[in-house]
């Protein structure tokens, strides 16, 4: 007996919270207003064209800057030695 074909999801437009394409008229929407209820099939209409789309993903990304210590000022640790 063949297998019947495999459902293929639709492709996946991606972004910063603050400009996440729509995957149907491609401009950009907020969710930062509605970050407490963005969780994996949860689903939203574009703020532009209203057609719905699913969360497919989330990806919690961080940023950590460094640069080498000054002399001015003691650093973090130095404070909490004193």
């Amino acid at each position: 007996m063949a297998k019947p074909p495999a459902r293929q999801q639709p492709p996946m437009v991606q972004g910063p919270i603050d400009r996440v394409p729509c995957p149907h008229c491609g401009k950009a929407n907020n969710f930062r207003r509605v970050d407490e209820l963005l969780e994996i099939g949860n689903r939203f209409g574009c703020d532009h064209c209203k057609q719905p789309m699913e969360i497919g993903g989330i990806r919690d990304v961080r940023f950590i800057a460094v640069r080498k210590p000054g002399t001015k000022a003691p650093s973090a640790m130095q404070q909490r030695r004193r």
